[in-house]
């Protein structure tokens, strides 16, 4: 008698969305999957789902540690600009931005993920990355 094949262990993995406006991130958004496999077949799938998912993500606003000093040198609480997180992003800093969401959500603070931009209401991919989360 064979024994039953284990199943295999899933991931918790993510669709983050930067929600922003007028070049601010003012909202993030979520949705969470739990899935085995690769994280190459991984992440293909959280590809796959970013166009339907952004409309139903679940929103967070950014943690109150995030300020944009405007031209003007007034404070934004709770919003960054899309470039700066592009710069922190690239310096491998983005994290602080986004972790709302994983403490919303009880996770890891180096999950899986995808994270896509919605600007002004549309879906925008300037460039696939896969950065190792440290």
């Amino acid at each position: 008698m064979s024994k039953p094949k284990a199943k295999p262990a899933l991931e918790r993995i993510f669709n983050v969305f930067l929600f922003v406006e007028d070049d601010l991130i003012v909202e993030l958004g979520c949705v969470l999957y739990e899935r085995g496999g690769s994280d190459a077949d991984k992440l293909a799938f959280l590809q796959e789902k970013v166009s339907s998912d952004w409309r139903t993500a679940r929103r967070f606003k950014l943690s109150n540690d995030i300020v944009y000093i405007n031209e003007d040198n007034v404070a934004h609480y709770r919003r960054i600009s899309y470039q700066s997180y592009v710069q922190l992003f690239h310096a491998g800093r983005h994290m602080p931005v986004i972790e709302p969401v994983f403490e919303a959500m009880g996770n890891s603070r180096t999950p899986l993920m995808v994270v896509t931009p919605i600007v002004d209401g549309v879906l925008r991919i300037d460039e696939v990355v896969h950065r190792d989360m440290v």
